[in-house]
């Protein structure tokens, strides 16, 4: 091979490796942020509230890989802290979209106006707050897995390429 063949090949793999850092980040980074937020959120303070209302919203798919209804348990609140009332609609951090209706509406049913309920809150801000604790959202975690492979395989290539490269 030419040395100027080389040069380009050896600049096209560090290009592609780098791509897939970036890749790997920008799928790895949003997703680690929303886990760690899913995860502190269950120690924060819990205080008793009640259930206002419980329904289903359903939405029509806007892209055309996705077609089809996903539907969402909406769930609305109340509760008091330091002596303030706070309205809030936010079953988990994450908005459980999901195709199955189903699904939604077992989630729903767990929540029935005039319950009584514990309700975590962000001590920071009250206002922040979810009834549901438990639920790890699955596509941040595949999300997370895949951001994390691209984030190896380009930085193993990468360091593969720069060595190759000095070694020749």
């Amino acid at each position: 091979m030419s040395k100027r063949i080389k040069i380009v090949r050896q600049v096209f793999l560090n290009l592609l490796s780098i791509f897939f850092i970036i890749a790997g980040l920008s799928l790895a980074w949003p997703s680690a942020k929303i886990l760690y937020n899913v995860q502190m959120s269950r120690d924060w303070p819990q205080v008793k509230g009640k259930v206002i209302s419980s329904t289903l919203e359903r939405r029509w798919a806007s892209r055309a890989d996705d077609l089809g209804q996903s539907y969402c348990p909406r769930v609305w609140f109340g509760y008091r802290v330091d002596q303030r009332d706070y309205i809030s609609d936010s079953v988990t951090l994450v908005p459980p979209w999901t195709k199955f209706k189903a699904q939604a509406e077992e989630l729903a049913g767990r929540y029935v106006a005039g319950d009584t309920v514990s309700i975590h809150y962000l001590p920071a801000d009250p206002q922040t707050s979810v009834l549901d604790v438990t639920v790890v959202p699955p596509a941040e975690c595949v999300k997370f897995g895949v951001g994390v492979l691209l984030l190896l395989i380009g930085g193993v290539a990468l360091i593969s390429t720069v060595f190759r490269g000095l070694v020749e």
